[in-house]
């Protein structure tokens, strides 16, 4: 709809920091892009000292002018004492209204209003002054009165309904990963005596309660704290009750509830067998999985497993890719959550059936798709070639069905091989194509990897500025569908642009960023692409070369673990710079070789350009032998400007001038 010129219009959007977190609303990415003049979006959110929140600092990273809620006025907080219903002027008289505002802790409007409410249910005269007096009050320790007033409105509950009632809902409700409806805490609390309290007590808190669909949550953190500082301090109740809840939703058939709080609860209550026998049911895996809701879950978990214990999804999973013909229904799924979190043989195991299989049967659809994934993984594995083959084949075959969606699939994965291959020109024009087609189609995920894709060529070309535009495009959609594979790739994107601007610190704190959500989701590649530019950055600091080592070997294990000799040769190139910086020339030198033999036997010409010039400078700078490293400079030179690789060119015209130069 339209504002009229001559009308304003304020839209008010109070607690955002409370929103459903399913779709990652704290990115605010749902706020629109822009503003007609004469329209206004105030928003409102809670800053809790010393508890990061995400919502605030995204809003100060889009620069939204922002105002900290002064404390109440003298005359505000009378106008709220004769405005709010549960407490009329006449039920106070001026000395009780004067012994509750002599207490500084009502300047906060939270605080005023749950004190009227507590107060509604005084009737004498003696009773209200002896709970206006009992009040918290802001002490010097710099104590929270919100939680303290909360942990107050508990103790009431207590004494007028049953304890072991109260407690146990509160607690189920505060150890609830998204909160629980009625029907939910009905039957958790059927063996309970005083279960007839559980809706008086649900009226009762009504006021600092939310309501999301059937679910009810906490509308206020002091709620939630207070409940955890009066019955969940121990670890032990708080692993009871989250056991509790498992074993209630583990009982449950298989839905959306089920799969959201039962492998959660799991976890939290660190009972890492259980939540590895339960992500290894495949009926399980394949409800979370097929939800895109939840694929960023499912890897976390088994982050979270491997991190904690020495089970291993590779052997939960083992039968599918070892005997697929006895899991058909499971193989493609397994084999995407393998491609994702690096496994890439064991996914090709998967995938190399189903090929043969679709095949079989003449399923042409799912063969085309199987096709495609199984590519995408050959990739990974540095067999172009037979992965662009294969492009070629699933190409013709969308043409045949008019599959637009998958064509743009396929022009992006062989754009990605031509980038590899050095091809930029060529890449270029397919992901054009892509982003085309994804228009078209209103396709926004395989949009913003076409944009991120365009945003490295862009980079290696030089053009900093478009390639970081189009990666600020590619995390605004990111962000909008709570993609957060896309969104770490690019924050690596621009950290890596910044280095080259020499905006070290920026580009760390991206990077750091991206590690945490590369942890997150137990994506390897990522993961090990993040730690070598980070110790590129390190190195270019020089400092903290501690640090540098400590990243070093973990970049070099997920490495191993990766088995890929793409991903394999870029760490190379990074041990050879550690090395180089750290003196040890001659064992720099051996991994400048070994990196040269792999980019030349997978065809990676960027890689092979770096690991030339690290070779001649090297043996210019440090051994000497500047005849011996004019030949290899100038081959990383042509390499560079035949493959268009302008950044990269800028950067070794000097090394090769300044050898050449020693030579006069």
């Amino acid at each position: 709809f339209s504002i009229p010129e001559n009308k304003r219009l304020v839209l008010i959007i109070d607690a955002i920091n409370q929103l459903d977190e399913t779709d990652h609303p704290e990115e605010l990415a749902w706020l629109p892009e822009g503003l007609a003049p004469n329209v206004r979006i105030v928003l409102s959110c809670a800053d809790e000292p010393g508890h990061k929140n995400r919502f605030i600092e995204r809003a100060r990273e889009m620069e939204i002018a922002e105002r900290r809620v002064d404390e109440l006025t003298d005359d505000e907080r009378m106008e709220i004492i004769r405005k709010v219903p549960s407490v009329s002027a006449k039920t106070l008289d001026k000395d009780q209204i004067k012994m509750l505002l002599d207490n500084p802790a009502t300047k906060n409007p939270l605080y005023i209003l749950i004190a009227l409410e507590e107060l509604r249910g005084f009737g004498s005269f003696d009773e209200l002054n002896r709970r206006i007096s009992e009040f918290p009050k802001p002490d010097n320790q710099g104590g929270d009165v919100i939680q303290a007033i909360f942990g107050q409105v508990i103790k009431r509950l207590e004494e007028e309904f049953d304890k072991e009632l109260v407690s146990t809902v509160l607690s189920l409700l505060a150890s609830a990963r998204r909160g629980l409806s009625e029907k939910e805490l009905t039957e958790l609390i059927v063996d309970l005596s005083g279960k007839e309290d559980l809706f008086p007590v649900l009226r009762q808190l009504r006021t600092y309660l939310m309501e999301r669909g059937e679910i009810i949550d906490f509308f206020h953190r002091g709620l939630y704290k207070a409940i955890h500082a009066l019955y969940l301090q121990e670890e032990k109740d708080r692993k009871a009750y989250h056991l509790r809840l498992a074993d209630y939703f583990e009982k449950k058939e298989i839905d959306d509830r089920k799969v959201d709080e039962l492998p959660w609860q799991i976890k939290e209550a660190n009972a890492w067998q259980r939540l590895y026998e339960l992500m290894a049911n495949l009926e399980f895996f394949q409800a979370a999985w097929n939800k895109d809701r939840y694929k960023d879950d499912v890897k976390a978990y088994w982050s979270k497993i491997e991190t904690n214990s020495t089970l291993r999804m590779l052997d939960a999973y083992r039968p599918v890719f070892e005997m697929p013909d006895l899991h058909k229904d499971y193989v493609q799924d397994i084999a995407m959550l393998l491609t994702k979190t690096g496994c890439l043989s064991e996914a090709f195991s998967c995938l190399k059936y189903l090929t043969t299989y679709y095949l079989e049967i003449r399923d042409i659809g799912k063969l085309q798709t199987s096709m495609y994934n199984l590519a995408a993984i050959l990739i990974g594995l540095g067999r172009f070639k037979e992965a662009m083959e294969i492009h070629k084949e699933i190409e013709k075959i969308c043409k045949e069905l008019r599959d637009e969606d998958m064509l743009q699939m396929v022009h992006g994965n062989q754009a990605a091989i031509l980038i590899l291959l050095g091809r930029h020109k060529e890449a270029m024009e397919l992901l054009k194509e892509k982003e085309k087609i994804c228009i078209e189609l209103e396709n926004k995920d395989s949009l913003q990897t076409s944009l991120g894709n365009q945003a490295g060529i862009l980079n290696s070309w030089g053009r900093f500025e478009e390639a970081m535009g189009l990666l600020k495009e590619k995390e605004k959609i990111c962000k909008e569908l709570g993609n957060k594979d896309g969104l770490q790739m690019s924050l690596g994107n621009q950290a890596v642009i910044l280095g080259h601007l020499k905006r070290r610190e920026e580009a760390m704190r991206l990077l750091k960023e991206q590690e945490r959500v590369c942890r997150e989701l137990g994506n390897k590649d990522s993961l090990q692409r993040t730690l070598g530019n980070q110790i590129s950055i390190l190195m270019e600091d020089r400092k903290n070369f501690e640090g540098v080592w400590w990243l070093l070997r973990e970049q070099e294990k997920i490495c191993r673990e990766l088995g890929s000799k793409a991903v394999l040769q870029d760490f190379l190139g990074v041990k050879a710079q550690v090395m180089t910086f750290s003196g040890l020339a001659e064992a720099a030198m051996e991994f400048c070789k070994e990196r040269e033999q792999l980019c030349r036997e997978i065809g990676i010409p960027e890689g092979l350009a770096y690991s030339l010039i690290h070779q001649a400078f090297i043996m210019s700078n440090n051994m000497g032998k500047h005849s011996d490293a004019i030949p290899l400079a100038e081959e990383a030179y042509e390499i560079a400007t035949t493959h268009s690789l302008k950044a990269m060119a800028e950067k070794i015209k000097p090394i090769l001038e300044s050898i050449r130069a020693r030579l006069r």
